[in-house]
């Protein structure tokens, strides 16, 4: 039950992703995600941040705003499937340096601005997180958990920034309108909000 509303909020970012051909479906799924989160949060306080979330990706429409909302959401439910007492520490910039950059991302995708300000933040965060995941991994004394969630987070970016170079080709090769682009756009998309949550569980475990 814990982890059900992290896979359909995951699959919810996916199909909102491929645009409006699934809304409905992208829809339904994220309000049985914040359901099954208001049914978490009986027994995780953590899972009425998720409801919060959950709520406000409902109430604010607004494209940059709901692109912003729905990772957030999601990692909400995944640290609320996860959780243990956290502890706090250095590491808390990761996910809030991806934050900023899904941020990014949403304006450069609805139009807002144009690229550089998102190749930009991407080479910030992604250095960031490959230095830190690094430390972690190679530091002696991590526990096993904060060992695979410094794996997870290092293999997210790098997929991460993978697809974003095959995008940005793609866009100068004026190829950027058939179905394997928004595969790859959706792809991007899912990923972006899987580093997400792979770094916020990183930073709740902390490291030694």
């Amino acid at each position: 039950m814990k982890t059900s509303a992290a896979i359909l909020a995951l699959l919810a970012i996916t199909l909102g992703a491929t645009g409006q051909r699934f809304e409905a479906i992208h829809a339904g799924l994220g309000i049985a995600a914040v359901v099954l989160s208001a049914i978490n949060a009986l027994k995780s306080r953590v899972a009425l941040i998720a409801v919060a979330l959950g709520l406000a990706e409902c109430v604010f429409r607004g494209e940059i705003v709901h692109a912003c909302i729905a990772p957030v959401f999601f990692t909400a439910c995944v640290a609320a499937a996860l959780w243990k007492p956290p502890r706090i520490g250095r590491l808390v910039l990761l996910p809030f340096l991806i934050t900023c950059q899904i941020a990014l991302g949403a304006a450069y995708r609805h139009k807002a601005f144009g690229v550089m300000p998102h190749l930009a933040g991407a080479l910030v965060t992604a250095g960031v997180l490959l230095v830190f995941c690094t430390i972690v991994l190679q530091r002696p004394g991590q526990s096993a958990p904060t060992r695979s969630a410094a794996a997870a987070t290092l293999g997210t970016v790098l997929l991460q920034v993978s697809l974003g170079i095959a995008i940005f080709v793609m866009r100068l090769l004026d190829v950027d309108t058939g179905p394997s682009f928004a595969l790859l756009a959706a792809a991007h998309i899912t990923v972006g909000a899987l580093t997400l949550a792979a770094a916020t569980v990183l930073a709740l475990r902390g490291f030694s």
